[in-house]
């Protein structure tokens, strides 16, 4: 899993990361992002942040 956290399209720092950290500092407080790497098993905090999440979320 390393090797794909260090993808340049795809990894922590890669293009689409960028992408998305340029939105949400252009939308404050509408859109938030959050990127979790796992090998099988997604750690619990990282489960629990996607979890708060997707309770909160209002449908427009």
């Amino acid at each position: 899993m390393t090797a794909r956290r260090q993808d340049a399209v795809e990894g922590e720092h890669g293009v689409k990361a960028k992408a998305l950290q340029a939105l949400e500092v252009a939308n404050p407080g509408r859109i938030f992002y959050r990127m979790v790497f796992a090998d099988a098993v997604a750690p619990a905090p990282d489960v629990a942040a996607v979890q708060a999440f997707v309770d909160t979320a209002q449908p427009t």
